[in-house]
């Protein structure tokens, strides 16, 4: 690791290249591209590719379905809009919802910026709490 890399991440600066990029959810992440490789396979059948998914893109899907936390739409939808409303930062909402930690100590030894200016223990407490419910649907 380069000098000052993860303080980098941990500050939240990750470059020009991301400077409009949108934060997703591990959850969002397996949703898109599942369609995707449904949409693949259709065309597939019809006859109208006969290319495969490339092993880079199977891995990615692998990857995000293995370690998806939540897997109903509407628990997705609800998680988004919770952390959202909680005035949570793109980048601490995504770490929430995929790090999923049990405990406020563990949420910000986890993530940094989520300080007690952030977010207080108790709004953060209600956080994890409901993310474990949201887990479970």
């Amino acid at each position: 690791m380069a000098s000052g890399e993860g303080s980098s991440a941990a500050m939240r600066a990750f470059g020009a290249d991301f400077a409009e990029a949108d934060c997703l959810m591990l959850a969002e992440v397996a949703t898109v591209l599942k369609q995707q490789a449904d949409a693949h396979e259709e065309a597939l059948r019809a006859g109208t590719t006969s290319e495969g998914l490339k092993d880079t893109f199977l891995k990615t899907l692998e990857y995000a379905q293995r370690f998806n936390h939540i897997t109903e739409m509407q628990s997705i939808m609800d998680t988004r809009t919770m952390l959202e409303q909680a005035g949570l930062e793109p980048v601490q909402l995504a770490a929430m919802a995929n790090l999923m930690p049990r405990s406020v100590a563990e949420a910000r030894s986890l993530i940094p910026s989520l300080t007690e200016r952030a977010c207080s223990d108790d709004v953060l407490e209600g956080l994890i709490n409901r993310l474990q419910e949201l887990q479970r649907m």
